[in-house]
């Protein structure tokens, strides 16, 4: 992100910036949606390797 920032500071003129970090429910549902894809893939991963015995 830092740089991409110099990027777009170096390529054009800003009268102001202000960079945020996103809403920290945001960041806590991403956390639980990922684990809540990872564990389906396992489960599925699983369920693949017990049928091909």
């Amino acid at each position: 992100m830092p740089r991409v920032l110099a990027q777009v500071l170096d390529s054009h003129p800003i009268e102001d910036v202000a960079v945020e970090d996103p809403p920290l429910e945001e960041v806590i549902a991403s956390l639980f949606s990922e684990a809540a894809e990872a564990d389906r893939l396992a489960a599925l991963a699983l369920s693949q390797q017990e049928s091909g015995r």
